[in-house]
């Protein structure tokens, strides 16, 4: 998936927080916490774990443009995709 320029990712930032929910309500202290007391071999293999579900997600995104393209009826990038209201 190509990289995306700075106003479609801001553009899916705001809609995430206008929609679902924000990130700023998002308290990670407990989070914060736990990752410290791990220990080297627990915090490589739970950055691994994180890494392989970003590239989840991404390859489910680069699956499902083009069908969210097909329901809209355009043909169209997931780099042109815009969710304003």
């Amino acid at each position: 998936m190509p990289t995306e320029d700075g106003a479609t990712a801001k553009r899916y930032f705001r809609n995430a927080v206008e929609r679902h929910w924000s990130p700023y309500e998002v308290d990670l202290t407990a989070d914060r916490e736990t990752l410290t007391e791990l220990n080297r071999s627990a915090f490589t293999q739970l950055r691994a774990t994180v890494a392989m579900f970003g590239a989840g997600e991404e390859s489910v995104t680069e699956d499902l443009v083009p069908l969210a393209a097909t329901e809209t009826g355009k043909a169209t990038n997931s780099s042109s995709l815009s969710f304003e209201r």
